[in-house]
């Protein structure tokens, strides 16, 4: 690599890095706002959509994933109860 290359692409870094941080901030501060219950009514349906564009584009193992992170909820909250089921059990 020359001098000249490396030299810009050291001086971009602090650049590229401002841009990420700053990326990562607005996703919390998005991500936040559709999770606040106390919102504008419309963010219940922003969640929803996002919801659904979620498990469109998920494959069958991602499906599988939020399927249980949505039961896990649910036993956390309270709302079900988890079933102890053993193998080979008749």
């Amino acid at each position: 690599m020359s001098t000249l290359l490396l030299t810009n692409i050291l001086l971009m870094m602090p650049v590229v890095f401002s841009i990420v941080k700053q990326m990562q901030k607005r996703k919390k501060k998005a991500w936040e706002l559709l999770m606040n219950k106390n919102g504008h009514s419309d963010f219940i349906w922003m969640r929803v959509q996002l919801i659904c564009e979620c498990w469109e584009a998920s494959d069958t193992k991602g499906k599988e994933k939020f399927l249980n992170l949505a039961m896990q909820d649910h036993i956390d909250n309270g709302l079900a109860r988890e079933l102890a089921i053993h193998k080979g059990a008749p």
